[in-house]
């Protein structure tokens, strides 16, 4: 099941009305407002920017992005992100001898909630949060439900986690800054570019992530032929 979040938000246990306003777990951000702080919401921002433009430029295998929804990580235990996104390929497992991947459940939307964990969540924190501590306690919930990987944005810059073992292992980017995620196929991302805001270098590093890592059916957009 792979989702991509951003932000985590409250968690509660047992059923959830769709609807209800819930307020953020972190005091930089005001989710029943609907807003950041500056710092935290150009971050956001920044990191939201390249995965829907991943979204934009791939179709034909379930992927779907979604904002303040809710997705229910573990059993009974429901957390809104800022940013969900479902994909059905499973980028963890030998590609097929025709280069196609394996397919897998997604998530479905069950009366305005997903059903499943996420593979992917990202979260941001600000200067003035407890956030060592809050990530500890993110990890240990993500690695609970089985979130393959776990993106930071902190004030000691991006950090990126893979699930191994029931435990997150740090994944360094490669020696021209991308990260190849798991839990999206043929989604780079560049790190170093996007700290040094040269967008259009990430934007060019996943183009060439989804021409190298994804069947030409996948492609939609610039990608095309």
């Amino acid at each position: 099941m792979h989702i991509i979040i951003l932000c985590i938000a409250t968690m509660i246990g047992g059923a959830v009305d769709a609807d209800e306003k819930q307020a953020s777990m972190h005091p930089t951000s005001d989710y029943e407002r609907g807003r950041f702080t500056v710092g935290p919401g150009r971050g956001w921002a920044d990191l939201l920017t390249p995965i829907n433009f991943y979204r934009m430029n791939v179709r034909g295998f379930g992927l779907d992005v979604c904002v303040q929804a809710g997705t229910e990580v573990v059993p009974g235990r429901v957390i809104y992100p800022q940013i969900m996104a479902t994909c059905a390929l499973d980028g963890t497992q030998p590609r097929n001898p025709d280069g196609s991947y394996v397919y897998i459940d997604r998530p479905r939307n069950r009366e305005g909630i997903y059903d499943g964990p996420p593979s992917l969540v990202v979260e941001i924190f600000a200067r003035d949060e407890p956030w060592s501590e809050l990530m500890t306690n993110s990890q240990i919930l993500l690695a609970q439900g089985g979130v393959l990987e776990y993106v930071v944005w902190c004030p000691d810059g991006i950090q990126w986690f893979r699930l191994e073992a029931d435990r997150y292992a740090r994944i360094e980017p490669d020696y021209q800054g991308i990260i190849r995620s798991a839990a999206l196929p043929g989604f780079w991302f560049n790190v170093v570019a996007l700290t040094e805001r040269d967008y259009a270098r990430v934007f060019a590093d996943i183009a060439s992530g989804i021409k190298a890592d994804l069947p030409e059916q996948y492609w939609a957009i610039c990608c095309s032929p």
